[in-house]
Protein backbone atom coordinates (compact mmCIF):
# COMPACT_ATOMS: atom_id res chain seq x y z
CA UNK A 1 0.00 0.00 0.00
CA UNK A 2 2.44 2.35 0.80
CA UNK A 3 4.90 1.65 -2.15
CA UNK A 4 1.55 2.67 -4.01
CA UNK A 5 1.47 5.21 -3.01
CA UNK A 6 4.79 6.64 -3.06
CA UNK A 7 4.64 5.63 -6.34
CA UNK A 8 2.00 7.70 -7.03
CA UNK A 9 3.41 10.37 -5.27
CA UNK A 10 6.99 10.28 -7.65
CA UNK A 11 4.31 10.02 -10.87
CA UNK A 12 2.73 13.02 -9.91
CA UNK A 13 5.69 14.75 -9.33
CA UNK A 14 7.49 13.43 -12.27
CA UNK A 15 4.31 14.68 -14.61
CA UNK A 16 3.85 17.77 -12.59
CA UNK A 17 5.73 19.69 -15.78
CA UNK A 18 3.08 18.59 -18.08
CA UNK A 19 0.14 18.29 -15.38
CA UNK A 20 -0.05 21.92 -14.30
CA UNK A 21 0.07 23.76 -17.66
CA UNK A 22 -2.70 21.23 -19.00
CA UNK A 23 -4.71 22.28 -15.41
CA UNK A 24 -4.09 25.79 -16.03
CA UNK A 25 -5.50 25.97 -19.90
CA UNK A 26 -8.16 24.31 -18.34
CA UNK A 27 -9.24 26.59 -15.52
CA UNK A 28 -8.61 29.75 -18.42
CA UNK A 29 -11.02 28.05 -20.90
CA UNK A 30 -14.01 27.55 -17.65
CA UNK A 31 -13.20 30.76 -16.93
CA UNK A 32 -12.97 32.84 -20.16
CA UNK A 33 -15.79 30.72 -22.09
CA UNK A 34 -18.42 33.06 -20.82
CA UNK A 35 -16.87 36.01 -22.16
CA UNK A 36 -16.32 34.46 -25.79
CA UNK A 37 -19.98 33.12 -25.48
CA UNK A 38 -21.57 36.48 -24.84
CA UNK A 39 -19.04 37.93 -27.77
CA UNK A 40 -20.19 35.32 -29.79
CA UNK A 41 -24.08 36.03 -29.45
CA UNK A 42 -23.13 40.03 -30.05
CA UNK A 43 -22.53 38.85 -33.40
CA UNK A 44 -18.31 38.18 -33.52
CA UNK A 45 -17.39 35.18 -35.04
CA UNK A 46 -15.28 32.57 -32.73
CA UNK A 47 -11.85 33.44 -33.80
CA UNK A 48 -12.41 37.20 -33.09
CA UNK A 49 -14.21 36.54 -29.74
CA UNK A 50 -11.02 34.48 -28.55
CA UNK A 51 -8.67 36.84 -29.98
CA UNK A 52 -10.51 40.00 -28.15
CA UNK A 53 -11.17 38.04 -24.87
CA UNK A 54 -7.47 36.83 -25.21
CA UNK A 55 -6.32 40.60 -25.31
CA UNK A 56 -8.72 41.62 -22.82
CA UNK A 57 -7.33 39.22 -20.12
CA UNK A 58 -3.26 40.26 -21.46
CA UNK A 59 -4.24 43.62 -21.29
CA UNK A 60 -5.83 43.37 -17.51
CA UNK A 61 -2.68 41.24 -16.57
CA UNK A 62 -0.46 43.33 -17.84
CA UNK A 63 -1.99 46.80 -16.25
CA UNK A 64 -2.34 44.80 -12.79
CA UNK A 65 1.66 43.80 -13.20
CA UNK A 66 2.59 47.29 -13.73
CA UNK A 67 0.85 48.40 -10.59
CA UNK A 68 2.20 46.04 -8.13
CA UNK A 69 5.78 46.74 -9.87
CA UNK A 70 4.98 50.51 -9.02
CA UNK A 71 4.09 49.72 -5.62
CA UNK A 72 6.98 47.23 -5.24
CA UNK A 73 9.45 49.91 -6.79
CA UNK A 74 7.89 52.90 -4.15
CA UNK A 75 8.04 50.46 -0.97
CA UNK A 76 11.68 50.03 -2.01
CA UNK A 77 12.09 53.04 -2.62
CA UNK A 78 10.94 54.39 1.03
CA UNK A 79 12.26 51.35 3.03
CA UNK A 80 15.37 53.56 4.41
CA UNK A 81 12.59 55.51 6.13
CA UNK A 82 10.79 52.72 7.64
CA UNK A 83 14.49 51.13 9.52
CA UNK A 84 14.18 52.61 12.49
CA UNK A 85 10.27 52.44 13.08
CA UNK A 86 11.05 48.80 12.74
CA UNK A 87 13.91 48.51 14.80
CA UNK A 88 11.97 49.94 17.41
CA UNK A 89 9.08 48.34 17.05
CA UNK A 90 11.07 44.99 16.56
CA UNK A 91 12.87 45.75 20.17
CA UNK A 92 9.80 46.68 21.96
CA UNK A 93 8.38 42.96 21.02
CA UNK A 94 11.47 41.44 22.13
CA UNK A 95 11.42 42.95 25.71
CA UNK A 96 7.26 42.32 25.93
CA UNK A 97 7.88 38.82 24.43
CA UNK A 98 10.32 37.87 27.41
CA UNK A 99 8.89 34.71 29.23
CA UNK A 100 5.11 35.47 27.66
CA UNK A 101 3.45 33.00 24.62
CA UNK A 102 5.22 34.63 22.06
CA UNK A 103 9.08 33.20 23.64
CA UNK A 104 7.73 29.80 23.69
CA UNK A 105 7.01 30.28 20.19
CA UNK A 106 9.80 31.84 19.45
CA UNK A 107 12.17 28.76 21.39
CA UNK A 108 9.64 26.49 19.88
CA UNK A 109 10.22 27.73 16.13
CA UNK A 110 13.85 27.74 16.72
CA UNK A 111 13.86 24.29 17.71
CA UNK A 112 11.99 23.46 14.80
CA UNK A 113 14.60 25.31 12.30
CA UNK A 114 17.08 23.41 14.29
CA UNK A 115 15.74 20.13 13.12
CA UNK A 116 15.53 20.35 9.64
CA UNK A 117 19.60 21.71 9.80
Amino acid sequence: MSAALLGAVAALAWLRAVLLPIALAALLAFVLTPAVSALRRAGFGRVTAVLLVALLLAATLGAAGWVVARQVTTLLGDLPQYKDAIKTRLAALREAGTGTALDRARAALDDVLGALE
